[in-house]
């Protein structure tokens, strides 16, 4: 499994584009315990006081690209139906399609200030605002940034990368923002889809989360985020073997 996301990632990654969320990078770090959980490869790396968390995994799905890559970019359909009651910004009785088991609702923002200067390729470029509950009430804003090009086969690549936002980023977009409260110092993801012949495409995802929550940075607690991370990413990537339904 890891050497499919490298392999992809490899294509991706440098041919593809520059990397559009440069403040923090995984390269050079030396990840230790590194398992693999029912089909998720899980590491970690110790960073002076902070911890970080990186998941890869991926698989060919059999479904055409396009629609793929459209329910991927419907990140509001992710949430948990069960904290309805909790939701601030959106109906409560709206019912998501995917379950993120601590996501209370996510919140599309298109309606952003203009950005600074274009990612190569992009497409589209939006906000994403988390309402979160884990014992406690979170928060923070996402910025999700949609790229695509041809191969030389002239196949489709697209890469969808997510990050969390600082409260100073979120104001470069927002007239005026929620503040952000979270115990990661950084939560970022990729997307990386494929276009395969028989109407079908190759999913690689990574998940990275940095922490300085000293609950979350001693060895004791390593198990426990594995195992979160393992079953979040692989349920998500498995969402996409069925599509969404399209409301009108």
């Amino acid at each position: 499994m890891r050497a499919f996301v490298q392999v992809i990632g490899s294509v991706f990654l440098l041919a593809f584009m520059s990397c559009a969320f440069a403040d923090f990078s995984i390269q050079g770090l030396k990840f230790e315990d590194q398992r693999d959980m029912n089909g998720v490869h899980v590491e970690n790396a110790k960073i002076n006081d902070a911890r970080v968390f990186h998941a890869t995994l991926g698989k060919v799905i059999e479904r055409p690209y396009s629609d793929v890559v459209s329910d991927i970019l419907r990140f509001d359909e992710r949430c948990n139906n069960d904290y309805r009651d909790k939701r601030r910004f959106s109906p409560k009785e709206f019912n998501c399609q995917h379950l993120n088991k601590n996501l209370v609702e996510s919140i599309i923002i298109r309606d952003i200030k203009a950005p600074p200067a274009k990612a190569e390729n992009e497409k589209e470029r939006f906000l994403i605002f988390r309402n979160i509950y884990n014992r406690e009430a979170f928060q923070n804003y996402d910025l999700v940034i949609f790229t695509e090009k041809l191969d030389g086969n002239k196949k489709h690549l697209a890469q969808i990368s997510y990050a969390m936002m600082s409260d100073d980023e979120a104001q470069k977009y927002l007239a005026t923002a929620e503040k952000k409260k979270s115990v990661f110092d950084v939560i970022q993801g990729t997307y990386e889809i494929e276009e395969l012949d028989g109407g079908k495409c190759r999913v690689g995802m990574t998940y990275t989360t940095k922490t300085s929550y000293w609950m979350m940075t001693n060895g004791f607690a390593v198990g426990m985020i594995y195992k979160s991370m393992a079953e979040g990413t692989m349920s998500t990537l498995q969402s996409f073997d069925h599509p969404l339904v399209v409301k009108k």
